[in-house]
């Protein structure tokens, strides 16, 4: 542990101390700062890895020794989701090769009569095929005593008292290793997904060709967004999810240290989860039981073993995401409470790891309130031009950035990563800043989408004044710097301007797209 400080130490002087002491001491250093240097460096390196990774193959599956007749469990979690988005989910999992698809564990977090619902629709989707069992707890003896019954279905439904995600994936893994160690040596992995996600029908197959290696623990596939034109913010989550998974964690994998493994679409070795599943499940933060950032945490603990976590580009899925800016507000704060959390158990783990996860560690963590940091002082204290400069190298990076996803991806929507910065900027970086603030805070946060509610909360208040803060930073700025002379004019204007005009475009294009899926569903029906 002493040592594992000791290197994160050596390498938050490497790589936060020096842009600090430029910010500080104003040291010139021309026309590009530390920190460029850094991003520069960083994003090559993201893009060659990503690249390779996606290309040709993670390095850590090269070792070919396929066992054929493995099979694996299936897992599909809800509480009160949306009937569409559950059929959804159930019909793309009817698609599945059933000959490498052993079992499918539907865990309905509820026992209410507004419950009852989702196990309507399971039963009619799968009609002879299920075994529907209500448990009244989760303690090891009553799933123990239940894992005879559930051997004669291939669809397993189980309701329950609603207590959360985390004991809902518990059930299914629970039985899950009690089958593979009492009747099914075959049974090597699981897959887990949510209620509200719609897997391509070729993911089993493609995901359990990555365990070839023992090494291997988990491994994710590429998810995006069904609603994406709800909104514009659906959309922009759309447009990010291609860059969080087909270049940061394709990033990551190349190492075998992805940070995550998604919810909606990940797979793990069930013996790795057989080794930690007690800590995953009991575990406890400032005292309380953990309610949230069940994937984060054991994605950890699988790379605590010593495992390797993947990526597969080949493995596609699209789930749901908030189509309002404060539902999505909401859902940042608990994924950034999750992300500053486990960031004391990632430390643990950066001796077993390659040395990028604790470089990635510090980027996703650090930087942030280094480049909100600059942008405070700037608004506040800075020069017009200063402001310029930044809102420019901002907008060329995200250019660079959109510019790979088209030319990789040939997906002409990833241009719009451009704008992201936005929502970023406005949105995500006070829920970050909220997260941590309020990271002893054990509420899930976002109520059921079949209730479409979403009472307003005080947390509503650091989203409102982060935001008056950047307008009346802004105004300050151009009221200090109002002698200013058509350079600084022109590097403040253009991109404000460019921003401004690139989110009606948006909003036009997300119309037009929108109206264009509507008439093709009316010509269906």
């Amino acid at each position: 542990m002493l040592l594992n400080i000791i290197v994160l130490l050596i390498l938050v002087g490497i790589l936060v101390v020096p842009i600090v002491l430029q910010y500080v001491l104003n040291w010139d250093l021309l026309f590009i700062s530390v920190y460029g240097v850094y991003m520069l460096v960083y994003l090559i390196i993201e893009f060659l890895l990503a690249f390779i990774n996606n290309k040709y193959g993670n390095r850590y599956t090269k070792v070919i020794s396929l066992k054929n007749n493995i099979c694996c469990n299936l897992m599909v979690v809800g509480w009160r989701e949306k009937e569409e988005y559950f059929n959804m989910c159930l019909e793309s999992i009817k698609m599945i090769n059933m000959d490498k698809l052993n079992r499918v564990y539907i865990i309905v977090d509820g026992d209410e009569k507004e419950d009852e619902y989702m196990i309507d629709i399971a039963k009619k989707m799968f009609e002879n095929r299920y075994i529907h069992i209500e448990l009244k707890d989760i303690s090891d003896e009553t799933i123990i005593s239940i894992v005879e019954n559930v051997m004669s279905k291939k669809v397993i439904i189980v309701s329950k008292h609603h207590s959360g995600k985390r004991d809902s994936m518990y059930i299914a893994f629970k039985l899950s290793i009690l089958e593979k160690n009492m009747y099914n040596r075959r049974l090597e992995t699981i897959f887990c997904t949510d209620s509200d996600t719609v897997i391509s029908e070729t993911s089993i197959d493609e995901m359990i060709l990555k365990f070839n290696n023992d090494i291997i623990g988990g491994v994710v596939g590429d998810l995006s967004i069904h609603n994406k034109y709800n909104s514009l913010i659906t959309f922009m989550s759309k447009v990010r999810y291609w860059f969080a998974f087909n270049l940061e964690r394709a990033y990551q994998s190349f190492n075998g240290c992805v940070l995550c493994v998604s919810g909606p679409l990940g797979m793990y070795r069930l013996k790795s989860i057989e080794s930690i599943i007690d800590a995953w499940k009991d575990q406890k933060f400032l005292g309380k039981s953990c309610t949230y950032g069940d994937d984060r945490h054991l994605s950890n603990l699988i790379l605590s073993l010593g495992e390797k976590i993947i990526y597969n580009s080949n493995v596609y899925g699209e789930t749901e995401t908030p189509d309002s800016i404060y539902r999505f507000y909401k859902q940042q704060v608990r994924w950034n409470k999750s992300s500053f959390r486990e960031f004391f158990w990632s430390i643990l783990n950066i001796n077993k790891q390659n040395i990028l996860m604790s470089i990635d560690l510090i980027y996703t963590l650090v930087y942030p309130f280094i480049v909100m940091g600059y942008l405070m002082y700037l608004l506040w204290y800075g020069s017009v031009f200063e402001l310029g400069i930044y809102l420019n190298i901002v907008l060329i990076i995200g250019l660079i950035k959109s510019i790979y996803g088209v030319l990789v991806s040939g997906i002409y929507e990833n241009l719009f990563y451009i704008f992201y910065c936005i929502n970023y900027i406005s949105v995500i970086f006070p829920a970050r800043l909220w997260g941590l603030i309020s990271i002893s805070d054990i509420n899930w946060g976002t109520s059921a989408r079949k209730t479409g509610t979403n009472d307003i909360s005080f947390d509503i208040i650091m989203l409102i004044l982060w935001n008056m803060n950047l307008l009346c930073g802004l105004g300050y700025s151009l009221w200090r710097n109002r002698e200013m002379g058509v350079i600084e004019w022109i590097l403040l204007g253009v991109p404000l301007s460019f921003i401004v005009v690139g989110l009606v475009l948006m909003k036009i294009y997300i119309s037009f797209r929108k109206n264009v899926l509507f008439n093709k569903d009316n010509k269906k029906d």
